[in-house]
């Protein structure tokens, strides 16, 4: 059974993506931020299916790449981002450590720890205008 990491599991793509890797045989963890709304309504096709975990980590953690590479993932898809332009001008360093250098830090975790783990890096097309 193929196992898969989803960060930002309770966003639009992320909850899709749960779902269909679900569907398609894997067992998947999903991540979402222990801070903010915790809202898990997205996730309701998944909550509750054998093969899926709910975890709760912050994506700017600099430790939080090497707790997920540790887990010798297949697949790891980076789903977390801040997706909203106005929120990216009042927050402009959470913006960059959320969309930039969290995927920088798993980057390097996998590759030390993990190098034959797949990385699928989503966030946002927002961030390129």
């Amino acid at each position: 059974m193929k196992t898969a990491f989803v960060t930002g599991a309770n966003g639009q793509d992320g909850s899709y993506l749960c779902e269909l890797l679900l569907s398609q045989g894997y067992k998947v963890t999903g991540l979402i931020r222990p801070s903010g709304d915790g809202r898990t309504s997205r996730l309701v096709n998944c909550l509750g299916h054998k093969d899926f975990t709910l975890s709760y980590g912050d994506i700017t953690n600099p430790s939080l790449a090497y707790q997920v590479a540790n887990g010798r993932w297949d697949e790891i898809y980076l789903c977390a981002a801040v997706t909203q332009i106005m929120q990216s001008y009042y927050a402009p360093i959470l913006t960059f450590e959320t969309n930039a250098l969290a995927t920088a830090r798993m980057l390097e975790a996998v590759s030390s720890i993990c190098p034959k783990t797949k990385i699928y890096f989503a966030s946002t097309s927002d961030m390129f205008g």
